[in-house]
């Protein structure tokens, strides 16, 4: 992320996206965390991807449901750390330091997917091609696994304006909010998610020194090692997963052998993160970093 120029301050880095990071201060456990949630929601995907084309065993979909309670709460969660920041910004900086990065790649990423998976519909997981109009609907409604992007650029800007509310309060409408939308149905499943989960988002911008002692209790969270490449992996690895199925079917590998059967969303799942980091690295290299961050 570029600084600030003519000698005003830099204003605080985007912890969510990779360019940011290196000015950032680190800690492990959270770094793990979020990758723990990622790796879960490729793991996600990767089944439902497996599962419809009859590449991998049902039993799977049961696994991901055990894991649901885990996955984008622990991820909206750690957002809610690194946004704790932001209710003492200025708008101005809330806007071009917070909320345009997340629009940007909102935006950018959406029409790169329409695209490619336009051009190789079989590598897709999801019916976000279906009409052009998707595109411009996706303003309203996100529609695809960048719904998490969409759902930041809301939590980031909803916290901002609601700043002035007390903390309590803001946790009982969000607790309310989320509640409810199990029973009411509101735009789509993405809005449904994204009503439920603000409550994770408040509770770590408004809590942060509580969860960071409850996570410092536990001699796991201190001694892993910090994951990279957050916002890569999210961005890249439903195209990854799609290229490596599609690629191993024409190539003659037999996915639906029993064995494969049973371990193939973990197979795809780590092919898919280590195929989005490779990819993010070599794109960094040739200069394509405007495909994960804002240009200067």
């Amino acid at each position: 992320m570029p600084s600030a120029t003519n000698g005003a301050p830099t204003p605080p880095p985007l912890p969510s996206l990779p360019a940011a990071r290196s000015t950032a201060v680190r800690v492990p456990w959270v770094d793990v965390a979020k990758g723990a949630s990622i790796a879960l929601v490729v793991l996600l995907h990767s089944t439902n991807f497996m599962v419809v084309r009859g590449f991998a065993d049902g039993r799977w979909h049961e696994v991901n449901a055990a894991l649901e309670p885990i996955r984008m709460p622990l991820f909206f969660l750690t957002a809610g750390l690194f946004a704790a920041s932001t209710l003492a910004l200025p708008w101005s900086t809330v806007l071009r330091w917070r909320l345009l990065p997340l629009i940007y790649l909102y935006l950018l990423w959406t029409a790169l997917r329409f695209a490619f998976f336009t051009v190789f519909p079989a590598t897709s997981g999801t019916g976000e091609t279906s009409s052009p109009w998707n595109l411009l609907t996706a303003l309203i409604v996100p529609h695809n696994g960048l719904w998490f992007l969409y759902a930041l650029i809301v939590f980031t800007a909803l916290t901002r304006l609601a700043r002035s509310i007390a903390p309590p309060v803001q946790l009982l409408a969000a607790t309310v909010l989320a509640v409810s939308s199990s029973r009411i149905e509101i735009l789509s499943w993405s809005w449904d998610n994204i009503v439920s989960l603000l409550v994770f988002f408040i509770l770590g911008i408004h809590l942060p020194t509580l969860i960071h002692l409850l996570a410092a209790a536990s001699t796991a969270a201190r001694a892993a090692l910090a994951a990279t490449g957050f916002a890569a992996v999210y961005l890249l690895h439903e195209i990854a997963l799609g290229i490596r199925v599609v690629g191993a079917t024409h190539l003659g590998a037999d996915l639906t052998d029993r064995h494969r059967l049973l371990l193939g969303p973990l197979l795809v799942t780590a092919a898919a993160i280590g195929g989005s980091l490779l990819t993010y690295s070599l794109l960094t290299r040739l200069r394509q970093g405007w495909l994960f961050r804002l240009p200067a």
